[in-house]
Parts: structure tokens; C-alpha cells; sequence
């Protein structure tokens, strides 16, 4: 197992996949007359954007990594989407704690 790649991009996709959902909720939260417009828009779409981004992340770190490595693909893949994962959720439970109101 590569190691020195499964580490670094699954903390990478996970912050990405974090931070994209945590700014699409402080969007739809803040912004109730402002840029975003919640009367024309259906605010299940954008919630449910904020589910798929880490789920995005993990797909785009497993196929970089399954495209980077020589020897058992799959399972590097798979263990590295699951690690995006369990980062994502890791890096969402201490936003919600820093921002509670």
C-alpha cells in the first residue's frame, strides 16, 4: 500500500469536500434576502448539494489514486473513498461544534 499517497489526498478531499458543504450552509443560512434568494430557489436542491460534496471529493481522490498506483487498485480506491469519508465527517462535526449557536 502507498501510504504517502493515500494519506495526503484523502485529508486534501476531505477538506475540500468539507469546506465546500460548510460554505454552501453558511450561504443558505446567512443570505435570506441577499445573494441567494430562498423564495425562487428550492432549498432542497442546495441541501442536498451539501450531502454530495463530500461524496464528490471521495470519488475524484479515488479515481486519482486507483490512476496512481500499480498494485491493488481497487482496494486502495475503496480505502480511500472510505477515509475521505470518515475525514468529511471528522471535519463537519468540529465546524458544527465551533459554529453552534
Amino acid at each position: 500500500m502507498r501510504w504517502k499517497l493515500l494519506l495526503p489526498i484523502s485529508v486534501v478531499a476531505a477538506v475540500i469536500g468539507s469546506a465546500l458543504s460548510t460554505a454552501i450552509g453558511f450561504a443558505t443560512r446567512s443570505y435570506r434576502g441577499g445573494l441567494l434568494n430562498l423564495d425562487r430557489l428550492s432549498v432542497g436542491w442546495l441541501v442536498l448539494l451539501i450531502y454530495i460534496m463530500p461524496i464528490c471529493a471521495a470519488t475524484g481522490a479515488s479515481i486519482f489514486v486507483y490512476r496512481h498506483t500499480a498494485r491493488r487498485r481497487k482496494i486502495q480506491a475503496t480505502l480511500t473513498a472510505i477515509l475521505v469519508l470518515f475525514f468529511c465527517i471528522l471535519f463537519l462535526m468540529s465546524v458544527s461544534r465551533y459554529f453552534a449557536a
